[in-house]
């Protein structure tokens, strides 16, 4: 054996080691050990609602502003409301979770709000109402979005109701029957209603000044169909087999809408200064009644079939009426009764 190989080669091992190693710094922890994960409210920041607590009133109870939801169903108890919104800047997804209704609204309004938004979900049986915000308390610029709401034939009550600056689309609403108080939709002044469907309600649907309602249909009303106050638009809608289709104010445009097979009139004008043109009413028992009022321009309209005339058009302005079957014109403004 080469004892000074040996030796040359550990040496040389020796002083490539001294030149590749460095230091690793302390062992010692610099504290205690912390959690590096999100915690669950950071993942999910919105608050459960079966997490809340109750009132005298209410089974659950929003006080904060803040982002709701649920987690599950809700089975109302007797003489409470399911949930109460007592807080500004609330949104409440129900996350396509049922809420089975009682002699209560279902969600409520306890004092004045603003800016809440309901949305996604089921009420079942809401023999005390829906979504009301509107007869103790006022709720201005409410949203209430894709809900399902069937009053089962609520003696009393509101299916969505909203005071004042209120947004409500795409909701199907049945079953509120009350004749003192069964309403599909409650609007006041500044409320839009879009691509709605509300069946087999006492009313359809009322609203205050400034509102429009566009694409909906309203069927089976045992009393009216549509109500508007002054300054408002309707378009688009579909309004049959109710005790009358549409009844406007004053200064309204109403236009596009399909009105039949009500027991009283198609469309009634109630007021002055309201453009009614390019409706279609067939089947009533008038079609277009506006011998009350004067002052409106009614122009491009269609009647057929209705029992007791198909136009009482008032001093209103209007364009020519053509009757009959087989009449053609090109006068832009008339109105045909065939």
């Amino acid at each position: 054996m080469n004892l000074r190989g040996v030796f040359n080669g550990i040496v040389l091992l020796q002083l490539l080691v001294s030149f590749t190693a460095f230091g690793q710094g302390s062992l010692t922890p610099p504290g205690a050990p912390a959690a590096t994960m999100k915690t669950l409210d950071q993942i999910q920041p919105r608050k459960d609602v079966l997490k809340l607590g109750s009132d005298p009133y209410a089974q659950y109870v929003i006080t904060q502003p803040g982002s709701y939801f649920l987690s599950t169903n809700i089975v109302m108890v007797s003489g409470l409301r399911a949930i109460e919104i007592a807080a500004n800047d609330v949104t409440l997804d129900l996350c396509g979770f049922t809420i089975f209704g009682n002699d209560r609204a279902a969600i409520f309004a306890g004092v004045p709000v603003s800016s809440v938004r309901v949305f996604n979900g089921h009420i079942v049986n809401a023999a005390g109402g829906g979504v009301e915000f509107y007869t103790f308390a006022s709720g201005t610029n409410v949203v209430v979005e894709d809900m399902q709401i069937s009053g089962a034939g609520a003696t009393f009550g509101y299916g969505i109701a909203a005071y004042e600056g209120g947004r409500i689309s795409r909701c199907q609403i049945n079953g509120f029957l009350g004749s003192s108080g069964g309403y599909g939709i409650l609007g006041g002044d500044r409320t839009v209603v879009e691509n709605c469907e509300l069946q087999n309600n006492n009313i359809g649907m009322v609203l205050g000044n400034f509102s429009r309602v566009a694409n909906c249909i309203i069927y089976k009303c045992t009393s009216f169909g549509m109500s508007i106050a002054d300054n408002s638009m309707v378009q688009n809608n579909q309004i049959s087999f109710c005790s009358q289709g549409i009844m406007c104010s004053g200064n309204n445009v109403v236009e596009n809408n399909n009105c039949t097979f009500c027991a009283g009139p198609g469309l009634s004008v109630n007021n002055s200064y309201n453009r009614v043109e390019n409706n279609q009413v067939n089947f009533n028992q008038v079609g277009i009644n506006a011998g009350g009022s004067s002052t409106n321009f009614i122009v491009r309209n269609t009647a057929h079939g209705n029992t007791n005339g198909n136009y009482n058009l008032g001093s209103s302005a209007t364009g020519p009426t053509f009757i009959g079957v087989g009449v053609v014109t090109n006068h832009p403004w008339a109105n045909f009764s065939y």
